[in-house]
């Protein structure tokens, strides 16, 4: 799907979105399902300890569980667990978030190049991408998974998408909504812009280069002007 695009605003541009918390809201199902199911597995499982695992991958989790709290849980039914949630959660209950669809295609039309990239694994991402019909508005789509599970705040995964798209970082711009994830776009040299998502008002996302409320607010020229500004 990528193309030259000559003449358009975004044609030497890309933009890389996050996907849970940006694309969909799942992020919302999780913070109710997500510490009701590791309850059972720790009865003193407590607040304090959900936000200590909040960016972490699965296998993250998992080694936490293990070290901290002796789960004797295997791997494989611990991840098949999650992967039922996840199917709940991405084919029942998430939504697009208002206005993503719109943008996405606004900004294609106007030659960006976009990427996906998300710390969840591959099948999670899948059940979004086919559940939704939106697997065609990006070029790629990365997860943890396809970098040897190297998560945000890391920033391989962003390196290899903007590889992958075929441009320099400092010509892309990620769309984040968490500190981990914006430390993980400006470590890998991308501009960032953090969504507000009514999700998480209390999170420090200082470190991104703008923030925005609404899809409507994100548009071909304001991407292309923190491009420009660099």
């Amino acid at each position: 799907m990528i193309g030259p695009g000559f003449g358009l605003i975004g044609a030497d541009c890309g933009v890389v979105f996050d996907m849970d918390g940006v694309i969909v809201d799942g992020e919302l199902y999780w913070k109710r399902i997500g510490p009701e199911f590791l309850a059972t597995l720790v009865p003193s499982w407590s607040a304090n300890h959900q936000r200590g695992i909040h960016g972490k991958t699965l296998r993250e989790v998992f080694g936490t569980l293990q070290g901290d709290f002796g789960l004797t849980l295997s791997w494989e039914d611990f991840s098949r667990h999650y992967d039922d949630l996840a199917h709940e959660i991405y084919t029942e209950r998430s939504s697009l978030f208002p206005g993503v669809l719109s943008c996405l295609g606004q900004l294609r039309k106007a030659g960006f190049r976009l990427g996906l990239a998300s710390s969840s694994p591959r099948g999670w991402i899948d059940k979004v991408l086919d559940r939704f019909t939106i697997r065609d508005l990006f070029d790629v789509a990365f997860s943890s998974d396809d970098v040897g599970g190297l998560a945000k705040p890391h920033p391989q995964i962003y390196r290899a998408t903007v590889e992958a798209l075929g441009l320099k970082p400092m010509k892309c711009v990620a769309i984040e909504d968490s500190p981990n994830g914006i430390e993980s776009a400006k470590g890998a040299g991308l501009s960032c812009l953090a969504f507000r998502n009514g999700m998480n008002d209390g999170r420090d996302l200082s470190a991104a280069d703008g923030e925005f409320g609404s899809f409507a607010e994100l548009t071909s020229e304001r991407v292309r002007a923190l491009v420009d500004s660099r």
